[in-house]
């Protein structure tokens, strides 16, 4: 998806972070930076730190020693610009003992420069078609639809037996449909962090309940279980609604206590608690089951891929206000 991004989508900036890449930090990591995202995928604008992530290089990392060569690897590296304070406290002194040269100073603001041009940065405030922007522009009927139809084009299908999806409602008319799984009522969840205030959240309940507002589909909804842990007291209660559907839809995945940031994760398959209920609901259910699955970065699913008793498998990232819907 980076190299898409880059290379296909012309992105005018990346961000590097806190992490190791083989033992380098990403904002001192060249190979990653400057051989993979300029010389390979073509990227024609600027590199960015992630906040505080230059210091981490030495404070955490240990990857430098000094905060002169601290400076001097980031900037060497490919990192035109910090989200942070560092470089402006301590450029100037590795310029001074000669760990840098202006050159590499110079780089760091035509590539930055470069983009804010193009961006119309300089031209005449009048000319400039962002500072016409106001309230009005925001929430509105395109904006809306654009969220949605983002939404929809991120979702992945991983598994469609005899195409057991899309579903059709009509042929529900008069049946049952159970929604199961710790995200069937997620909101804030499909918002993640660092976002704005969304004018509502559409979760996957509300959306179904308003796609068969005039169908005569009975709908239930249950969680089940949370996303992690391992209370497993609603699981008997659980199993017996969904022998009863006709359809069983289960909704699962992970939050922020699961993967976040300065988080490593333990493993990459889905919470026990979730796959248990998955198990437990297999052994009992005659009716079709499906999986969708949200997250944020990779799970391993071969669970569900390879067993004959899950008709379908959607994977979702956190998609935004419409999610629910899109879905």
């Amino acid at each position: 998806p980076f190299e898409s991004c880059i290379r296909d989508a012309h992105a005018a900036s990346i961000m590097c972070s806190y992490n190791m890449i083989n033992g380098v930090p990403g904002c001192a990591n060249r190979f990653l930076l400057q051989t993979i995202a300029r010389d390979s995928y073509h990227l024609d604008g600027f590199v960015v730190s992630d906040g505080g992530a230059i210091p981490t290089t030495m404070n955490a990392a240990n990857y430098t020693s000094t905060v002169q060569e601290t400076v001097a690897v980031a900037l060497h590296a490919g990192v035109d610009l910090e989200s942070g304070t560092f470089y402006l406290q301590h450029a100037q002194e590795a310029l001074d003992n000669k760990t840098i040269v202006e050159s590499d100073i110079n780089q760091a603001l035509e590539r930055t420069f470069n983009v804010l041009v193009r961006l119309g940065w300089f031209n005449p405030p009048e000319q400039q078609p962002y500072r016409r922007l106001n309230k009005d522009n925001v929430n509105t009927i395109d904006a809306q639809q654009l969220a949605l139809l983002s939404a929809q084009e991120s979702i992945v299908l991983l598994k469609n037996v005899n195409n057991a999806l899309p579903l059709n409602m009509d042929r529900l008319i008069g049946k049952k449909l159970v929604l199961i799984g710790p995200t069937a009522n997620a909101t804030v969840l499909m918002q993640v962090n660092y976002y704005g205030k969304a004018p509502y959240l559409i979760d996957p309940i509300t959306a179904f309940k308003s796609l068969i507002a005039n169908r005569s589909i009975d709908i239930e909804s249950v969680a089940g279980c949370q996303i992690s842990g391992n209370n497993t007291s609603d699981f008997s209660s659980v199993i017996q609604l969904a022998q009863q559907a006709d359809v069983v839809i289960f909704f699962g995945g992970i939050n922020q206590l699961v993967e976040a940031e300065s988080r490593d994760r333990n493993e990459i398959t889905l919470p026990a608690i979730q796959l248990t209920l998955l198990q437990e609901l297999e052994k009992v259910v005659r009716s079709p089951i499906h999986v969708v699955i949200m997250s944020g970065s990779g799970l391993d699913l071969s669970y569900i891929r390879d067993s004959t008793n899950f008709s379908s498998l959607i994977w979702m990232g956190y998609a935004g206000q419409a999610g629910g819907l899109a879905v």
